[in-house]
């Protein structure tokens, strides 16, 4: 099992990463060890998103790769993200792991009190953030089991 708690990309945080650094395709196949179409394919996604997501997936994209490379078959990753990067993360996650191999997205309560402030007053103040779940290989051998009226995993 693996859990990440990335930096979530709120530009509160303090969070900088230079993304001035353009791969060819033929560099990020050599180092990223896929194949060329494979490494055309991510350079296109990463590409296509803004300034801010794009850095954000730059970083993000190398360290879910290793981190899925390390998991046994068997394996599971949890990977808590706020409502910024929620969508972002679920398409890198699929491209790494494969759409079938998402097991969820659990929502946690992560604030009690609207944190209103002048300069959020006209927007919504999420209290929620989530945890994807994805498992290395075939989804259909991950099990919940139900103890009480609680998932608990097997």
């Amino acid at each position: 099992m693996i859990y990440i708690d990335p930096p979530y990309n709120t530009g509160n945080d303090g969070f900088v990463y230079q993304d001035n650094r353009k791969f060819t395709v033929e560099e990020f196949s050599r180092l990223a060890g896929v194949d060329e179409e494979k490494a055309k394919r991510v350079l296109d996604f990463v590409n296509s998103k803004s300034n801010s997501n794009s850095a954000w997936l730059t970083f993000m994209y190398p360290r879910i790769y290793i981190a899925r490379q390390l998991l046994r078959d068997d394996g599971v990753i949890f990977i808590s993200i706020d409502d910024n990067e929620t969508a972002q993360l679920r398409l890198l996650m699929d491209e790494i792991f494969g759409e079938d191999n998402f097991i969820g997205s659990i929502a946690w309560e992560s604030k009690t009190k609207s944190q209103n402030t002048r300069d959020s007053f006209n927007k919504l103040q999420p209290k929620v953030e989530y945890i994807l779940v994805y498992t290395r290989k075939d989804a259909r051998r991950f099990n919940l089991i139900q103890k009480g009226k609680k998932n608990i995993l097997k």
